[in-house]
């Protein structure tokens, strides 16, 4: 099943657009819909959930959206990474299977996440795409695993600049910020280089 992660905030669904355009797309190319979703159609926000951050989990198959779950949003900590080198590992649609991740985390059990490489140059962790500062600029892979929708709107707005960025390229960053839909791009969110 596809699976699209959303954020609820306040009763308003963010970067609804971008969301959607993804599903859309994974659902052609893997699942064979013929017809677009309007994901809005699908997203009712139930009584008790106009305040607050919320994380909403869409599962959708070959039918269409099949289910919505909303929990509240506890953002997990992260100040260590590790790299892994897997080129083998490919994620151009957002799955719902995500077993490849957790066992990718459990091998690396004194980091808090993992930055996957492909043939030494950097792409993603595993919940979020990377951006990295160099002290003036942010800069994110530009072959990510998967491109998320954070990322894309940061590109759009012009305060990334996407780069092939090697494992030897780290020590010309200063920090990585983690950026997902519930992780903004910021300075105070940024955590060390990995070595």
């Amino acid at each position: 099943m596809l699976l699209e992660t959303l954020q609820l905030r306040n009763g308003f669904w963010q970067n609804l657009p971008r969301h959607e355009a993804r599903l859309n797309r994974s659902g052609r190319e893997t699942l064979g819909w013929q017809t677009d979703l309007t994901l809005a159609d699908h997203l009712i926000v139930p009584t008790g959930y106009e305040q607050g951050v919320f994380r909403g989990r869409v599962l959708a198959d070959a039918s269409g959206v099949v289910d919505l779950t909303l929990t509240p949003y506890i953002q997990q900590s992260i100040r260590t990474l590790a790299l892994a080198e897997r080129p083998d590992l490919t994620y151009p649609h957002k799955w719902a299977d995500r077993r490849a991740f957790a066992d990718l985390l459990a091998q690396h059990p004194t980091a808090d996440e993992v930055i996957i490489t492909h043939n030494g140059y950097l792409t993603d962790t595993t919940i979020a795409n990377i951006a990295l500062f160099d002290g003036k600029n942010w800069f994110t892979p530009a072959r990510p695993l998967l491109p998320g929708t954070r990322r894309a709107q940061l590109l759009s707005a012009g305060q990334l600049t996407e780069a092939a960025i090697q494992v030897r390229d780290l020590p010309d960053f200063q920090c990585i910020c983690l950026i997902n839909v519930f992780r903004e791009l910021s300075l105070d969110a940024a955590v060390p280089i990995p070595v």
